[in-house]
């Protein structure tokens, strides 16, 4: 494929260029802009090459995907508000697949999670807290949340968010692929040890935009976790989605 050979347009705040494209350059004045991020387009070379605004103001550069560059235009993406999708997470030696359904919505995200042994989980994580309860039961169990528990105490998938704190050295590639219709950035690192690579790809699509869409971390050529999503939707969401098994709404305090 040609995902070394093409990049992504992002088109950002002017703030946000400063400090993550021309920092090196010691810019320092640049006029703010509207951030929003377009579909990539391939550019002729590395270089950074001034390209019209959307939004008719000042011209914005074009930044190519590299293991240089990825780190930077990761910290620029932003997930949807609102969303529906389905997880699969498989994992080595284990026959059936973690499956979940994830809802977000006004910065809380649901998830109902059907592992290996039928057991169906249902998580809630907003407003820093996480409630978790198994299906049919009428009580649940509390725990403080942060920023990572939608993902990883949800459908259990990788928080990519946690390149932004890589060695640059361990990144041994990244670009811009299409992966079954989806736009998406990838970056590949090496771990612990040289045997342990880990894959992302992370959707650049407007519905999906800063959503992992994929990953693979192998260990000695062996693939020990595989993870894919669908695209996402953005459907209109029932209140009742967000609500915990007896009634109550832990975003309003009513039951």
């Amino acid at each position: 494929m040609e995902g070394k050979n093409r990049t992504i347009l992002v088109v950002l705040t002017a703030l946000v260029i400063a400090v993550a494209v021309f920092s090196s350059f010691g810019m320092n004045l640049i006029p703010p802009q509207t951030a929003t991020l377009t579909r990539p387009k391939p550019v002729p070379s590395a270089s950074l090459e001034p390209v019209e605004s959307p939004a008719g103001g000042a011209e914005l550069p074009q930044v190519e995907v590299t293991p240089e560059t990825v780190q930077e235009i990761v910290a620029t993406l932003t997930r949807p508000e609102r969303y529906y999708r389905e997880i699969t997470v498989t994992y080595s030696g284990v026959d059936t697949p973690t499956v979940s359904k994830v809802w977000a919505e006004g910065g809380w995200t649901r998830t109902d999670t059907t592992r290996p042994n039928g057991i169906v989980q249902h998580t809630l994580v907003g407003e820093g807290m996480c409630y978790y309860w198994y299906h049919n039961s009428r009580t649940w169990l509390s725990a403080p949340a942060d920023e990572k528990s939608a993902d990883l105490d949800g459908p259990r998938i990788p928080t990519y968010e946690d390149v932004l704190l890589l060695d640059q050295s361990t990144i041994t590639d990244a670009g811009y692929v299409d992966r079954d219709g989806l736009d998406c950035l990838f970056l590949t690192w090496t771990g612990e040890t040289p045997e342990e690579v880990h894959t992302y790809y992370i959707s650049v699509e407007p519905d999906s935009l800063g959503l992992l869409a994929e990953a693979q971390l192998q260990q000695g050529g062996r693939t020990v976790l595989a993870m894919e999503a669908t695209a996402a939707q953005q459907p209109e969401i029932e209140a009742s989605t967000f609500l915990l098994p007896d009634g109550t709404d832990p975003r309003t305090g009513d039951a």
